[in-house]
């Protein structure tokens, strides 16, 4: 049991509870309850939260994971209200020869209103995949997704994108050369306007460091 405190009028409180399984298996399971101070007043809440975790890699094993679905309350700071959430989360990771490591993350989100009315879904994907040439030498690329729709007066839609490369290389111990490209773009959709895979920015970034043994 963990939690208990309290802060002027708000206290929180909660319990863990974590299952060791065999091999590193584990489930945990942990829930909060909390009350708030926010823009329009006060308010109570609860959290939980429940995960299962896979034999990780160092196990031998070539993929690897944690799977959590949540849900409770939270605070709509765009609509100034309390309402409520449910979703789930996905964290992976694969080994893919000897060169090549891979991750990924994944999230769904659905809000609702005081009235329990669906107002909003989100989903977060993104991931990482490190190639490695030599012990000195790697690329890494990132890709990241964020997909927003929101049904309040009226139905709207923003997502961002975002592409990252790295080039690394220490060329002596201590010392290294990056060479850096990142992009983003987004949707915007709604009634009165409809965007797909807009520009935003572009970086280009090229960066030398050196080593000095004093």
């Amino acid at each position: 049991i963990t939690g208990g405190g309290r802060n002027t009028d708000n206290f929180r409180g909660g319990a863990d509870l974590t299952v060791n399984m065999i091999n590193e298996m584990s489930f945990i399971a942990d829930y909060k309850h909390f009350s708030e101070t926010e823009l329009t007043g006060d308010y109570q809440g609860n959290f939980y939260e429940l995960s299962y975790a896979t034999r990780p890699l160092k196990m031998g094993k070539r993929i690897a994971g944690i799977f959590s679905v949540n849900g409770g309350s939270y605070y709509n700071f765009d609509r100034k209200y309390a309402g409520s959430q449910s979703g789930f989360t996905i964290d992976g990771e694969g080994q893919i020869g000897n060169n090549l490591r891979s991750t990924i993350q994944g999230g769904y989100t659905k809000t609702f209103d005081p009235q329990n009315e669906q107002d909003g879904q989100f989903f977060k994907l993104s991931s990482n995949s490190t190639l490695m040439f030599t012990k000195d030498l790697f690329l890494r690329l990132h890709m990241q997704g964020k997909f927003g729709t929101t049904f309040y007066e009226q139905k709207r839609v923003y997502n961002n994108y975002l592409l990252s490369l790295l080039l690394s290389w220490e060329y002596k111990p201590g010392s290294y050369i990056y060479l850096a490209y990142n992009e983003g773009r987004f949707d915007e959709d709604d009634p009165d306007i409809s965007r797909r895979f807009e520009f935003n920015d572009r970086t280009l970034i090229l960066k030398i460091s050196y080593f000095f043994n004093i």
